[in-house]
């Protein structure tokens, strides 16, 4: 009977774990959901030095393992921060817009950001995966 409260009492306590971070929001899943960091990596097939340098916030966790931790918990990308979400869109799309409608090539874009050219092209056709420094640009001149 008191094994069953005090789990009760656990988890309630646990809703209260703060969520200021994309290290503290990781942490808060993994514990709502009852899992010691162990069980956590062989279920989402991580490493265990990812999870520590994720939920301490000393890294960063990438798109692709930030995916499968909301696949897995049925979370929105969101969620952790709005960079996922955007990530995984047509993000291409308000970039484009945003050239055809001041009618600028592609090295007046990268004049204006700062960038280069190639950058650009391979941003465009999605030859790589966008980083957050990158998004933060985008965001910086409004076209996130």
């Amino acid at each position: 009977v008191f094994s069953s409260i005090s789990k009760d009492i656990n988890i309630e306590n646990l809703k209260f774990l703060p969520e200021n971070t994309i290290g503290e929001k990781i942490t808060k899943i993994r514990k709502l959901h009852n899992m010691d960091r162990n069980v956590f990596c062989r279920e989402l097939k991580i490493e265990i030095k990812d999870l520590y340098h994720w939920e301490h916030d000393l890294i960063m966790p990438s798109a692709k393992s930030i995916k499968k931790i909301c696949d897995y918990f049925k979370i929105e990308l969101s969620y952790f921060n709005k960079y996922y979400s955007w990530y995984y869109s047509n993000y291409e799309e308000a970039f484009l817009k945003w050239k055809k409608d001041n009618n600028y090539s592609y090295s007046k874009c990268a004049m204006i950001l700062g960038l280069h050219k190639g950058s650009l092209v391979k941003f465009v056709h999605r030859e790589y995966g966008p980083s957050y420094k990158f998004y933060l640009l985008l965001r910086e001149n409004n076209l996130v």
